[in-house]
């Protein structure tokens, strides 16, 4: 199955997209390592596995841990491709970041968060494949994005912005396949299109800010269409995410 590959201005637009389910993994279960896998399913190229620390909701490629945990990628046996674990995103001025490796990889590779904040991490092979995890301190209210954020190119914006806001939206259309636009009639006769957000998700924004997630989204990026993006590539659909 091939994978889609994208422009590297596109996977800029793709990588600030990624926040997470606030309420589905309780603090009881902080994990002291997550893992992520390599995969060759559309959507969660990188999923997170394992009993803690995945959020179970929305997306299979996003993670909540607690500053010092650690994040584990294996390129196994559920992948045909080596493949790069390199830092798109992070906590403008985190520790340790940006983080990479030196050539692509099969095994595991690991890297220690300890600021919180949002990271994102994608392979720069196959810049479809995201993985994503929310440093969160437990002390404060909501899941913590971070005052600003850093993409590797030296861009820093606001986790307020229209501009994370709009790379959200794109995280949670390519990381979840129930989000693809289905443009065939016979499957989607009225060739409406709805992206379904978590609900009920508080998160900590720029300035101590706590809003909701969904409302957030929906509020400023209502995406319900009812035709095909003429003239326009558009997000992945399920067709072309098979055929690549």
């Amino acid at each position: 199955m091939k994978k889609l590959l994208m422009s590297l201005s596109a996977v800029g637009v793709i990588a600030l997209s990624v926040w997470s389910l606030s309420g589905t993994v309780p603090a009881s279960q902080a994990a002291s390592a997550v893992n992520f896998i390599a995969t060759d399913e559309p959507g969660p190229w990188f999923q997170c596995v394992g009993a803690t620390g995945c959020v179970p909701a929305g997306t299979q490629s996003l993670a909540v841990i607690q500053p010092g945990d650690t994040v584990r990628i294996t390129n196994g046996a559920q992948t045909n491709s080596v493949h790069t674990f390199t830092s798109l995103l992070f906590p403008t001025g985190a520790r340790g970041m940006p983080f990479d490796q030196d050539a692509a990889f099969r095994g595991t590779k690991s890297v220690k968060l300890k600021d919180p904040g949002l990271y994102v991490f994608v392979c720069k092979l196959h810049p479809f494949m995201l993985a994503a995890t929310i440093v969160d301190d437990p002390r404060t209210a909501g899941l913590d994005l971070g005052e600003n954020i850093s993409l590797i190119n030296g861009i820093t914006v606001p986790t307020s912005s229209d501009l994370a806001t709009r790379l959200l939206r794109a995280f949670f259309l390519i990381t979840n396949p129930a989000n693809y636009q289905d443009r065939n009639p016979a499957t989607n006769p009225s060739l409406t299109w709805h992206i379904a957000y978590p609900s009920g998700v508080p998160v900590r924004i720029t300035g101590g800010a706590v809003v909701d997630l969904k409302d957030t989204l929906e509020g400023k990026l209502a995406m319900v269409t009812t035709s095909p993006w003429m003239g326009h590539p558009g997000p992945p659909t399920r067709a072309s995410a098979r055929s690549g």
